[in-house]
């Protein structure tokens, strides 16, 4: 005995077939309209009659290509980070989306070439640059290929075939030199920008951090920052990690503490200033990267002069000093191990078998120049101090070979 029910649910009316086994009611599959359903039931009826076994009708099944992409990002993602995860989570969400949009359902027959390619092209009308959007066709393509491995059935899922996208070659990364940096900072009127962008110059850290750092976190006897483990993205981050800082920063920080500017509580003033974020959240905003793009940083480096014609036009802004901090230090003969721990980089080496105290991180910490409080705050100027800039260089090797590179740049454009 079968029947068939009609189903009102989120996805509109569905009819679900039914039928009665020797010990409890079971399903033979769910149907967008009445005919197929009626068609099933005469098939689970004669079914019935011939003694045969009755399995759920999964070829007819309209299944969700949403819970297949959850499933997905369950079984497939669970070695990714939060960040890769939330990152292919927009991407698969944007393109069930625009499946939805072109039809009333997204079934996982849409993971296919045509609609990837349709979908390639609708990301780069609506502004997307080209890696990104090729960035987004690999996710797809990540999950398409595991969609189609676990179903293993061409009647629910396309066998993978990848569309090839061509990708851009991106220009030079954005590093600026200490100088540069120094004349962002003197164009910063504001503290918040201005203490962000000093920190920023002096560890090379990143958003987050930034956002999240604690005075409790700064050791000013012994000049030590700590990386809380919450804090860290690399797997030697989520560790945690505590590296000598420069005293010119150590200097600088010391007329921003909360003791110092008179505000005194009246609990302990220690413990009261150890859970203080060190960057004073003088400025509202939803995030500390929506922060940075509504106070124009990325016009105030484009306003210094620092970005050349030949850089990548998509860097971001604080991420920046990130970039010229490492690029300066191993300039000036930094070890590279060194460098990469300063900024939390993993190497590929095993840190169990590294003494990172014997590795000179006092010497490159004091390898950070003092702020030049002279830098220009008008771009007109900024080209007439560059050249001053280089003049007084110190006539090591290693400047010398910046100073040429750049002069080959400039005849070259």
């Amino acid at each position: 005995m079968a029947w068939v029910q009609r189903i009102e649910g989120r996805r509109g009316t569905r009819w679900r077939v039914s039928y009665r086994d020797k010990r409890r009611h079971l399903s033979a599959g769910r149907y967008d309209t009445e005919a197929e359903a009626l068609h099933r039931k005469q098939e689970v009826e004669t079914l019935q009659a011939a003694g045969v076994a009755i399995r759920y009708d999964t070829a007819r099944k309209a299944a969700s290509l949403g819970e297949l992409f959850r499933v997905h990002l369950n079984v497939d993602c669970v070695h990714l980070g939060k960040k890769a995860l939330s990152q292919r989570l927009k991407t698969l969400i944007r393109f069930n989306d625009f499946v939805r949009g072109r039809a009333a359902t997204a079934n996982p027959l849409a993971l296919n070439r045509e609609n990837l390619a349709d979908f390639y092209r609708a990301e780069l009308a609506r502004g997307v640059c080209v890696n990104t959007a090729a960035k987004y066709i690999s996710h797809l393509h990540t999950a398409w290929k595991n969609v189609a491995a676990e179903v293993d059935d061409s009647r629910i899922v396309r066998s993978f075939r990848p569309l090839k996208i061509a990708r851009e070659v991106p220009g030079l990364p954005f590093a600026p030199t200490f100088e540069e940096m120094d004349a962002f900072i003197m164009s910063c009127d504001h503290p918040w920008d201005n203490h962000t962008a000093i920190v920023a110059r002096f560890t090379g850290l990143r958003n987050r951090q930034l956002a999240l750092l604690r005075w409790g976190d700064i050791d000013f006897d012994r000049g030590l920052m700590t990386i809380r483990p919450e804090l860290g993205k690399s797997s030697r981050e989520r560790r945690g990690r505590r590296f000598p800082i420069s005293a010119h920063l150590l200097e600088e920080m010391r007329q921003w503490r909360p003791a110092d500017r008179g505000v005194r509580p009246l609990q302990n003033v220690a413990a009261w200033e150890a859970h203080q974020p060190l960057i004073h959240r003088q400025v509202r905003g939803a995030t500390f990267s929506e922060r940075i793009k509504t106070r124009g940083w990325k016009e105030r480096w484009y306003a210094t002069g620092a970005v050349k014609s030949w850089h990548n036009s998509s860097f971001k802004p604080l991420h920046a000093f990130r970039a010229g901090v490492q690029t300066d230090l191993l300039s000036r003969g930094a070890p590279m191990v060194a460098v990469s721990y300063l900024v939390g980089h993993n190497q590929n080496l095993n840190d169990h078998y590294i003494d990172y105290s014997r590795i000179a991180l006092e010497r490159v910490a004091n390898m950070f120049p003092a702020i030049n409080r002279m830098a220009p705050k008008s771009p007109e100027i900024h080209q007439e101090w560059s050249l001053h800039c280089e003049q007084s260089r110190k006539n090591s090797a290693p400047e010398r070979n910046r100073t040429l590179s750049r002069a080959v740049c400039l005849k070259l454009l």
